[in-house]
């Protein structure tokens, strides 16, 4: 049988970098800074930081001076800095999308209601006060008529009482 060549991925032995890094991770302090920082695959007493692409010495103050240098502060505010503007850019698009598919459905909502007053012969000059406004009335949801004979059973009565007291109150003032 051939022998397994060694490489790093089935040697047991964490290096230097690994073994410094599995310690500060256990800083609860030091824990998501620590996660900027990888082994370099090339020299395992090094690390590398992924915000900066430093390379610095594994040992805990190297590291720790790195991560309070200037230098990492600047790249990781950068880095902080293109993720906002990328979440603010998908935001935006997705504003501006909400927004043209609400354009969309408001442009539809009036031709429907154009077609239905042309289909039944009524004229579009009857689109104005309580009518329009009634027309214009935001919903959370889509409220539903019925059949006309259900409406006008359970509505006229009522309807036309409401009609006679207005009449009656209309008349006693004058």
């Amino acid at each position: 049988p051939k022998k397994k060549a060694r490489t790093r991925a089935n040697t047991a032995k964490p290096t230097k970098a690994e073994r410094l890094l599995s310690r500060l991770k256990a800083e609860p302090a030091l824990e998501s800074r620590i996660s900027m920082l990888k082994p370099s695959n090339s020299d395992g007493g090094r690390v590398i930081c992924k915000y900066c692409r430093s390379d610095v010495d594994a040992k805990k103050d190297t590291v720790l001076d790195h991560l309070d240098s200037q230098k990492h502060k600047t790249s990781v505010a950068a880095k902080d800095a293109k993720v906002r503007a990328e979440t603010d850019g998908q935001r935006l698009l997705t504003d501006m999308v909400k927004q043209e598919e609400h354009n969309q459905a408001r442009e539809d909502y009036r031709r429907r209601v154009l077609k239905v007053f042309l289909e039944n012969g009524i004229s579009v000059d009857k689109i104005q006060g309580e009518l329009k406004n009634l027309l214009e009335e935001e919903r959370l949801e889509p409220i539903s008529l019925g059949h006309a004979s259900n409406l006008v059973r359970k509505h006229l009565s009522s309807l036309i009482q409401e009609r006679n007291d207005w009449l009656v109150e209309k008349l006693k003032n004058q």
